[in-house]
């Protein structure tokens, strides 16, 4: 195929062509040979020489079809969160069980959590407990040794105990939740927290308070381990113990 362009003077001479030129065949060969346009026979020069870029066999040596970059940014939204390996927030927070044995002497109550069988016996020769209820005085009710190890403590109760006690004072720890399992899978709930005068334990609701009132061995044992597991307090370093029915009474 060949490029026609027309002559710059189409009027005025009639002598000669119409100052058409036409270039050389520009897209019958390979490369970028330019095909030079013949003079003009009008008063003009001829125009442009045909311009013989493309590839033989008159290929298209226009823009490449290929598809370009995209030249849309990536969007700016990070990517969301895993749900999977979050934490479930619509989920209550773990709580520490405890079960436990009686026997005439001692109590045991046993930690469901996995501890080292190998750690070392802790003991507390003479804790005394405390009786906080309304509208009453608070009196030591008792004193009890104990010894915890591993998962495991065992209270003994003892005949004798000093009557002068630390009042509670202020909070040295955070609080921690606990619950107790009995024989039939009931559960009993309470709270643990470290003050200047000792342990104080919390019961969670009536249910709960009727049990400590019942029973207490379980629950101090249970106390105990939670606060020497989670709250990190030294069972050997306080001399008392206080259960608090002030909030929720038995």
């Amino acid at each position: 195929m060949h490029t026609t362009f027309l002559g710059g003077n189409t009027g005025g001479n009639t002598g000669g062509g119409g100052g058409a030129n036409t270039g050389g065949g520009a897209n019958e060969v390979e490369g970028t040979g330019k095909g030079a346009g013949g003079p003009g026979d009008g008063n003009g020069p001829g125009q442009g020489a045909g311009q013989g870029l493309g590839p033989k066999d008159g290929g298209n040596t226009g823009g490449n079809n290929d598809p370009g970059p995209n030249n849309n940014p990536p969007g700016n939204n990070p990517p969301g969160p895993n749900n999977d390996s979050g934490p479930n927030k619509g989920s209550a927070p773990e709580v520490t069980k405890y079960t436990y044995s009686l026997n005439n002497e001692t109590t045991s109550v046993n930690r469901q959590t996995t501890i080292p069988s190998n750690a070392v016996e802790t003991s507390n020769p003479g804790a005394q407990l405390v009786i906080l209820k309304p509208d009453q005085a608070p009196f030591v009710e008792k004193g009890y040794e104990i010894k915890m190890k591993g998962n495991e403590a065992t209270l003994r109760a003892l005949d004798q105990i000093d009557q002068n006690y630390q009042n509670a004072g202020k909070e040295i720890s955070a609080k921690s939740t606990f619950k107790i399992e009995d024989a039939n899978g009931q559960s009993y709930q309470y709270d643990v927290v470290g003050k200047e005068g000792g342990l104080v334990i919390i019961p969670s609701d009536k249910a709960s308070a009727d049990f400590a009132d019942k029973g207490r061995t379980p629950l101090l044992g249970a106390a105990v381990q939670q606060a020497s597991k989670e709250l990190q307090f030294d069972v050997e370093s306080f001399r008392t113990i206080f259960i608090d029915f002030t909030k929720t009474r038995p």
